[in-house]
């Protein structure tokens, strides 16, 4: 009996911790929104692709203009909430963020990697005023 219950609470505290992991929002994503907070889009989006693909790219410019032009038009920023993280696989995270101004919301996507040997960084990010046109619809409508 003593060991029924003894893996019954392994199980549990090993898949409670699982899932608490699953739902946080990794250190290099939440440190662009304390960024976004304190400085402003431009530092934020500066610091979600530095070490990436997008790290001084063309598309990064042309993210952090769009996101200039979003916050003057919703307001100031106001915080972000986590709709759904997926894991992709054993490297490569999904996450479906919703970033809060004054006057609207921005439904953003993040996508993470953990190259062997470094510290996670951002693949990829993508985000829209409209939902449909950065979340699968899949994850957004289905129960």
């Amino acid at each position: 009996m003593k060991n029924k219950v003894c893996c019954l609470l392994f199980t549990f505290i090993i898949f409670g911790t699982a899932f608490a992991q699953a739902e946080e929002i990794p250190e290099v994503i939440s440190h662009g929104f304390k960024i976004f907070n304190s400085i402003g889009p431009k530092s934020a989006l500066t610091s979600w692709v530095k070490d990436g693909s997008l790290d001084n790219s063309e598309e990064a410019l042309k993210k952090i203009n769009s996101l200039i032009q979003i916050e003057n038009n919703f307001g100031s920023y106001q915080g972000y909430d986590l709709f759904k993280s997926k894991e992709l696989g054993p490297r490569v995270n999904l996450y479906l963020i919703t970033i809060n101004f004054e006057k609207g919301v921005l439904f953003a996507k993040f996508i993470t990697y953990k190259p062997e040997g470094k510290k996670e960084i951002v693949h990829a990010v993508d985000f829209n005023k409209e939902v449909d046109e950065v979340w699968p619809a899949d994850l957004v409508y289905d129960d």
